[in-house]
């Protein structure tokens, strides 16, 4: 077991050396905001050529390493921040990117680890006191958790970047209503940034949700998309994917001739968020010849790298991609999935994206299975609407008219890609999922060309959080749901809403899903 975490921001004066202020580089802090925005190649360039100069530059090997993870080359990432820490022990921000790559690898302890580093070289920062929260509910240590959260609530006022935290836990532990009091309270603190409220309400939303109060429950819901203001045309986001789907339509996609080519290595979970694709995830990787990537993306990241070559928009016409190119954006692609998987027979992917990206996985990995699940609609509208998911990314969110739109456009646009492309298929239906175990993942393991196991039917057994023998998860918004046996608790989400929903409703009647 671990030292006992520290106990909070210091109230009092401190007898440590303070430590010297250091002046922030521009070219640094440029890459780190290149990186932020996606801009990979361009921060390439400027931090590569620094990087050879500077070598024993703590910040310059920092912004080196978060390259790194946007490159998918974690190994690489990890040997950079760990310079970085040997060269100044005492820099807390190097024990954050340490504490950010652990979770992103499901190494929930180690995250626990680095942060309990960061705090105690610098123990009044509340954005080190809500890593170590945040590491402490990933690792499934509640009650240690939740003492943290306790021992920083003994001086009265609080951080408000720390409510949202707090409320997770007191959710977790089953202490709702004391959350969403909290909630309520902090949530209007003028310190909260929109996304900061924004996340801080649709937590307590969904809380109100599980007491019953369903009215409740969507003002909540409505408030917290209330604090961006985002823009979103379902008409043009139609007519996008009826344009990918006529280019599918005319798009032939021959015998591979390669061994990338033919390779059967991913498994790509192609659904709706919220829909079952955790468990879906989960389920496959518990299997010991498949691993779980969760929602990394490989596809986007690697058609990014090679922007230059490809064009602006590559997604519909990636058929008629040089036999070369194709050649490389597939060892590309690969490469990211063993620095995630290791050597493992078969890898799952999950990314929210992969079934708009069917027609790249059917010239790239034409033997690739395709694993599909669906919900009720309405179930996976809520459920979409009541979380937190990226909006900058997905803007279609911030309403439930355009979630019925977006998920009938999903159906209809993967309905007609299954007759085209090549790849091998299995349809999972989450209802039948959670109502037949038994009866449904044999069947979904064997499609796989693998023999079926026994663990299969127990994901919930699957995962190691403290590096023991078990399988590591990265994180997602189902990762407390899915570390408990198979339920029907959730399975017919939609129907308690009533006309609270008629918006979904008409969203989905208005995209062709649904009575007219």
């Amino acid at each position: 077991s671990m030292t006992p975490p520290p106990r909070g921001p210091r109230r009092t004066g401190s007898k440590s050396k303070p430590r010297p202020a250091v002046r922030a580089d521009p070219k640094v802090n440029q890459v780190l905001q290149m990186l932020q925005a996606g801009r990979v190649n361009e921060a390439a360039a400027i931090i590569d050529p620094l990087f050879a100069r500077r070598g024993k530059d703590v910040a310059v090997i920092r912004a080196k390493g978060m390259l790194e993870v946007k490159r998918g080359r974690y190994a690489d990432a990890e040997r950079c921040l760990e310079r970085a820490r040997r060269l100044d022990p005492k820099h807390p921000m190097t024990f954050v990117d340490q504490a950010m790559i652990h979770q992103l690898r499901g190494r929930y302890d180690r995250m626990v680890e680095a942060a309990t580093s960061a705090i105690r070289i610098a123990p009044d920062q509340p954005r080190l006191q809500t890593l170590l929260i945040e590491a402490l509910v990933s690792a499934g240590r509640l009650e240690e958790a939740m003492a943290q959260v306790d021992r920083l609530k003994e001086g009265g006022s609080m951080d408000p970047s720390l409510a949202d935290p707090l409320t997770k836990v007191l959710d977790l532990t089953g202490r709702r209503e004391e959350a969403i009091e909290i909630a309520g309270r902090m949530g209007e603190h003028k310190a909260l940034t929109p996304t900061m409220r924004k996340r801080m309400l649709l937590r307590r939303g969904r809380m109100q949700e599980k007491l019953g109060d369903h009215a409740a429950a969507m003002e909540s819901f409505h408030a917290g998309h209330a604090q961006l203001d985002l823009d979103f045309d379902p008409d043009a986001f139609d007519r996008r994917v009826d344009e990918v789907l006529e280019t599918l339509g005319k798009s032939s996609f021959p015998e591979p001739t390669t061994e990338l080519g033919a390779t059967r290595l991913p498994i790509m979970i192609v659904s709706m968020p919220r829909s079952g694709t955790s468990l879906l995830e989960r389920i496959l990787a518990s299997h010991p010849s498949i691993t779980g990537i969760g929602e990394e993306s490989v596809i986007s990241d690697t058609i990014r790298d090679h922007r230059e070559q490809l064009g602006p928009d590559p997604v519909p016409g990636m058929h008629s991609v040089d036999a070369g190119i194709l050649e490389t954006l597939r060892a590309d692609c690969l490469r990211r999935i063993g620095e995630l998987s290791g050597d493992g027979v078969r890898t799952v992917s999950k990314h929210l994206q992969n079934w708009s990206y069917l027609p790249v996985i059917a010239a790239w990995f034409p033997l690739a299975q395709v694993v599909r699940i669906t919900r009720d609609p309405e179930s996976t509208g809520i459920s979409i609407y009541g979380q937190d998911l990226p909006a900058d990314r997905m803007p279609w969110v911030n309403r439930l008219d355009w979630i019925g739109r977006v998920v009938a456009a999903e159906r209809r646009f993967v309905s007609a890609a299954r007759d085209l492309v090549p790849n091998p298929w299995f349809e999972v239906v989450y209802e039948e999922l959670v109502d037949d175990p038994a009866g449904v993942i044999p069947e979904l393991i064997r499609s796989t060309g693998l023999e079926f196991d026994d663990r299969c039917l127990a994901p919930e057994q699957a995962e190691s959080t403290d590096g023991g023998d078990g399988k590591r998860f990265r994180p997602t918004l189902s990762l407390h749901q899915v570390r408990k046996p198979i339920s029907r608790d959730t399975r017919d989400r939609g129907t308690a809403w009533g006309d609270l929903l008629d918006d979904l409703r008409r969203g989905l009647r208005e995209g062709g899903l649904g009575p007219a």
